[in-house]
């Protein structure tokens, strides 16, 4: 637990600016957009905060996968890794350390965002679960950053992955407009989707349920779409520990 505290406390030593914009973008643009509605004329403006802030929120969820697979890259380019191997940390300590400061910003900066809705009016009907959702849908999210840095040969390689990672995930997750449906088969009465394989697709279809009428909320349904979370957090953060060795070797290779 202390060196994951020491270890955020110097990620914002070592970029104060970076971290105060990651926290305060989305609270900021919440702000604004209500300030702007207020003095609009449209009777429906209370009707688009109730549709487009839960997506700003997921939107913003999206963006921890670029800086956490950033981080990683630079890691290894710098060879700094190098440094917590004869500290003698394993490649999951490495990793963990590496992604748990961007995990605890976006989270920060989600919560904020919510308390920010509800001041500004926002109906939020379970804001228990939403938290619970903006903590479990984090993981993957980092998780896909963390297997893309453990597989990215330079800092470019990172950013264009990431880059293409964010996008899929915005037009194949239904936030912008509706994705297309490919039902691959059934579990438990449960269609699985081809792209259930984003958890973009499952924290906005969670997301949505917080936001509307509470009595909307199946039990089965709640507990699928945790279980689809948890299952692509363990594959992603699990692959990103297999390869992250073979990544660490080439860098080192390239070295000398």
């Amino acid at each position: 637990m202390i060196p994951t505290i020491f270890r955020i406390i110097n990620q914002i030593r070592r970029s104060p600016l970076n971290t105060i914009l990651s926290l305060c973008t989305t609270p900021f643009v919440l702000i604004a957009f209500h300030i702007a509605t207020k003095y609009s004329i449209d009777n429906n403006t209370n009707l688009d905060l109730q549709i487009f802030i839960p997506r700003l929120v997921i939107l913003s969820l999206v963006m921890s996968i670029f800086p956490v697979a950033m981080a990683i890259t630079e890691e290894l380019e710098s060879q700094c890794n190098l440094h917590m191997r004869m500290a003698g940390m394993n490649s999951g300590q490495i990793l963990l350390g590496l992604a748990i400061p961007y995990y605890f910003i976006g989270f920060i900066s989600s919560v904020m965002s919510i308390i920010v809705a509800l001041l500004i009016g926002l109906k939020i009907y379970n804001y228990q679960l939403l938290v619970g959702v903006i903590f479990l849908g984090l993981i993957p999210l980092v998780g896909i950053g963390v297997l893309i840095g453990a597989i990215s040969r330079n800092s470019l390689q990172s950013f264009f992955l990431s880059s293409l990672i964010m996008f899929l995930m915005i037009v194949f997750s239904g936030l912008l407009f509706p994705a297309p449906s490919i039902k691959l088969f059934s579990i438990l009465e449960q269609s699985v989707d081809l792209f259930f394989f984003l958890p973009t697709a499952s924290i906005q279809y969670l997301f949505m349920e917080c936001f509307g009428s509470s009595e909307s909320i199946f039990f089965r349904d709640l507990v699928f779409h945790i279980l689809i979370l948890i299952l692509l957090s363990v594959i992603y953060i699990g692959l990103a520990f297999a390869i992250y060795e073979k990544n660490e070797a080439y860098f080192l290779e390239n070295s000398i």
